[in-house]
């Protein structure tokens, strides 16, 4: 299915838990950012912070990447992609475009397991793609419903 041809529901993304996302707005207030609506109010806030984090199962998870961030083609493909890139960095101008390997699993004694997760680091916002679930991310969401803290600081 061509990139295009893709578009963004936030009900079928929510209904899958394929998509979280963290809003701290400019006035320190974090909420649920998870509506197509409220992610791009969250862009506009220059001063505040998104955290949105994509589990990507099918094609149709990731038109958010394009319809909502409007990020590259390419870079789009490499999250949907099975085969485990490369760690890399693209620097893209408005933003920039991360690859690296996450300890899947470890087990004393039998090859480490990694997966892939590709981030993408703009003046607002923070995006994580990965194909698999994370524990390490899964960690953090729980620690941001938790403590507003967490998400206190800016993208840098």
């Amino acid at each position: 299915m061509p990139l295009a041809n893709l578009s963004y529901n936030a009900v079928d993304m929510a209904g899958a838990s394929a998509f979280t996302a963290f809003y701290r707005s400019s006035d320190g207030v974090v909420v649920d950012a998870a509506d197509p609506i409220m992610l791009k109010r969250a862009l506009a806030d220059t001063n505040g912070l998104l955290w949105a984090d994509l589990l990507i199962r099918s094609k149709a998870d990731i038109a958010v990447l394009l319809d909502v961030f409007d990020f590259h083609p390419l870079t789009i493909e490499d999250c949907f992609s099975p085969e485990v890139e490369p760690a890399k960095i693209d620097d893209h101008g408005d933003y920039i475009f991360i690859v690296v390997q996450a300890l899947h699993a470890y087990h004393p004694g039998r090859e480490l397991e990694s997966l892939e997760v590709d981030f993408y680091l703009g003046p607002n916002y923070v995006v994580s793609c990965h194909r698999e679930p994370v524990a390490a991310i899964e960690r953090f969401q729980e620690r941001c419903r938790k403590d507003e803290y967490v998400l206190a600081h800016t993208a840098d």
